[in-house]
């Protein structure tokens, strides 16, 4: 039977129009690290593909098909026991962005070009990964947030330069705002990053956004150039990382220009991807902005759809960063968690402190304390299989650097004045148990305290008080330090040197010691 041509034509135009739907291709072990399916190379069964919003499984031969439209990532998502390349500056390459129209072109950075007709077979390599262990270390960054080539080199001689000494350790991540507005310097970061000689992963920021794109789909159009998507998932060991863009921009809140907050698309991604886990799996959640934080940062309706999917998984750590400080932060049932424990959000203190404020060091770095008093720096994660601690490494001092201890130098003897001696440490919750002793004498309870911490109080005034120009930049506001605790001074010794010890038992159990000394002498009347 004869088909009449425009009834054949019709047919190959539907067929064409259906094939742009649908997005298929192999996850294979990439035997000779050549990134491409050679015919003896075989497909992975039961690896997670998705398109950011469905995921889906590959079949025995490694195949899979997933709808699409006209502006997704396809990625793979990464198993235990495997490794995806890394590009030459060490960012996973693990995706494959279709945009055949590229990014709206009005947008004032650059984005993706336009990509084309959609491959026969997009097809992602992975290595087997023999060094891959249920145990192992990873850095999480807290707003590098570079505006300028001096700030990257700032970051780069300031923590870069430190960080790549450090041994195994896996994989790092930045917790967003890798750039501070001026999207110009993503190739200088990325440049820098590449340095520490680790597979580097990146979240979104409000800083990195393309803040002029009007519908929040575009904001990210510039971060996917240089850093590929902003929300995806791996898994590495027992654990299951998601990284998400949590910025909402627009706001839908007419007088903020940003929120926390997160779409309909990565809810569903979040929902589809937790099908596949075990509700004994450490899931960690790598956000920008806290989603236990204030109702105008991130938005409630968001944060308790949120916490409603992750109902029955308890073993959940959220890693953020936003705030220039560092912060323990469990929400319980008044923000809607319904967990038998609290969800648990570390928000990191930044690698660039208080944006690259403050007096210099020696090195003609910024010292840039945080406005809590908590010096710049950087987490290091430890997982256990699927336990975590983590520890904050103060950038340029030795590791046991965990508090600062503030007292008086001086004091006159036998006066009932308040003074006082204040401890910040570092990693604190309010639960932490805190204690001081004088000259080895009996330990008691110091109080936790939410107040400005006194050495940024003094590192300010600095500004204020020298009569010469100093070096750098006066730092901001202070902010309430949730990691401060109080005791008092004992007057009533003898004249002289006295020795005061601190020891703080952290959330996991850890101790932690430190000392100072303070000289009592006879007033003058």
């Amino acid at each position: 039977m004869k088909i009449p041509f425009l009834l054949l034509a019709f047919c190959f135009w539907q067929f064409g129009i259906s094939a742009q739907k649908t997005a298929g291709g192999y996850v294979f072990e990439d035997v000779n690290n050549n990134g491409k399916k050679d015919r003896n190379e075989k497909g992975i069964a039961k690896v997670a593909v998705s398109n950011g919003e469905d995921v889906v499984i590959t079949d025995a031969k490694g195949k899979y098909q997933l709808p699409i439209g006209d502006d997704n990532i396809i990625f793979v998502i990464k198993p235990s026991g495997f490794k995806t390349p890394v590009d030459d500056k060490n960012l996973p390459v693990f995706h494959y962005n279709y945009k055949p129209s590229g990014s709206p072109r009005d947008l004032k950075y650059e984005g993706i070009s336009p990509t084309g007709a959609l491959p026969q077979s997009i097809d992602f390599a992975l290595v087997r990964n023999s060094e891959e262990s249920d145990n192992f270390r990873f850095f999480a960054f807290g707003d590098p947030q570079v505006t300028n080539p001096q700030e990257v080199d700032y970051f780069k001689r300031g923590i870069v330069d430190e960080v790549k000494t450090v041994k195994e350790i896996s994989f790092g991540i930045s917790l967003g705002d890798a750039a501070n507005n001026n999207l110009d310097v993503f190739p200088l970061y990325r440049d820098a990053v590449a340095e520490m000689g680790i597979p580097w992963y990146n979240v979104k920021g409000n800083h990195d956004r393309n803040a002029d794109a009007t519908d929040d789909k575009y904001g990210d159009e510039t971060f996917e150039l240089f850093f590929g998507p902003a929300n995806y998932a791996f898994q590495y060991g027992k654990v299951h990382f998601f990284i998400l863009d949590d910025i909402i921009s627009p706001s839908p809140v007419k007088e903020l220009d940003y929120i926390g907050g997160l779409r309909d698309d990565q809810f569903k991604f979040i929902e589809n991807y937790l099908k596949l886990t075990d509700k004994n799996d450490l899931l960690i959640f790598c956000v920008h902005i806290p989603v236990s934080f204030t109702p105008r940062s991130f938005g409630n309706a968001d944060r308790l759809r949120f916490f409603d999917l992750l109902k029955g998984h308890e073993n959940v750590l959220m890693l953020s960063a936003h705030t220039h400080v560092q912060k323990q932060l469990f929400s319980e049932k008044t923000l809607g968690w319904d967990g038998e424990k609290p969800f648990h959000d570390f928000n990191v203190g930044t690698t660039n402190g208080n944006w690259y404020s403050g007096e210099f060091d020696n090195a003609g770095i910024p010292v840039s304390t945080m406005a809590d008093g908590t010096p710049k720096g950087y987490a290091i994660v430890n997982i256990e299989g699927n336990k975590y601690t983590f520890d904050y490494k103060v950038a340029g001092k030795p590791a046991d650097c965990v508090m600062n201890i503030y007292c008086p130098k001086v004091v006159p003897q036998m006066r009932h004045n308040p003074y006082a001696v204040y401890v910040n440490f570092f990693l604190g919750t309010g639960k932490d148990k805190v204690e001081y002793r004088i000259d080895g004498k009996i330990w008691k309870d110091m109080q936790p305290v939410e107040e400005y911490d006194p050495y940024f109080i003094y590192l300010s005034q600095r500004w204020d008080f020298s009569e010469t120009l100093l070096q750098g930049r006066r730092p901001g506001l202070p902010s309430r330090c949730t990691h401060l605790w109080k005791g008092n001074i004992n007057t009533t010794l003898d004249t002289g040197e006295h020795q005061i010890e601190v020891r703080v038992t952290d959330m996991f159990g850890r101790t932690h010691l430190e000392k100072t000394v303070y000289r009592i002498e006879k007033p003058f009347f």
